[in-house]
């Protein structure tokens, strides 16, 4: 019996960093379909005007980062909060040192 209880821990142990690897990846999943399903049709942006999403999970916070075909230099972030998507702020691509301004921002919401 105490054979069988040792088993369960240890399997459990095992498939546990298995199952939160698969959930992280289903929730950056999902959020990158649902952000580009905003922009496309609740934002009016066409396919072509987004150049990339991308998605990260940092301290239980998935995020998707968007860069626009007309600004590649800028990247937005976007979080699923209270059932909506929502622009939470932008930055540089890595690798760019141009000056942001933000009233000239043309993908700011």
């Amino acid at each position: 019996m105490k054979n069988k209880a040792r088993h369960l821990i240890v399997y459990g142990l095992m498939i546990l960093p298995v199952l939160t690897f698969v959930f992280t990846e289903t929730q950056e999943w999902i959020l990158e379909n649902r952000v580009k399903s905003y922009l496309i049709e609740e934002r009016g942006y066409e396919s072509e005007d987004i150049q990339q999403i991308t998605t990260k999970t940092r301290k239980n916070v998935t995020e998707a980062i968007v860069v626009f075909v007309s600004e590649p230099e800028v990247q937005y972030r976007y979080h699923f909060l209270s059932g909506d998507i929502r622009q939470m702020g932008y930055g540089l691509v890595q690798g760019f040192s141009k000056q942001l301004n933000h009233q000239n921002l043309e993908h700011l919401e």
